[in-house]
């Protein structure tokens, strides 16, 4: 899974890339103060909240990296229980 798709931002729409970047904010410490979309380009201006980021536990942050990278569904069998993947 890609970050960002390599279409144009034109052909994405801006309510695609705003669902998008609401939910790379939702992963990340960070803030989408606004953004611009041109027909070939996109601006965006972020805040990065280090105080956010802060308080999340190393569960938390697992939890987020799979929200966005989510394992392969020969893998997912095993990510609640790990005695079971040791069987």
């Amino acid at each position: 899974m890609k970050i960002i798709s390599p279409a144009s931002p034109s052909s994405i729409g801006v309510g695609g890339i705003r669902s998008r970047l609401e939910f790379l904010a939702s992963v990340f410490a960070i803030e989408c103060l606004t953004f611009a979309v041109m027909s070939n380009q996109l601006h965006l201006v972020l805040r990065s909240r280090a105080d956010v980021a802060a308080t999340w536990s190393d569960d938390e942050v697992a939890r987020r990296w799979l929200r966005l990278f989510p394992p392969p569904p020969q893998q997912r069998r095993f990510s609640g229980d790990t005695d079971q993947a040791r069987d």
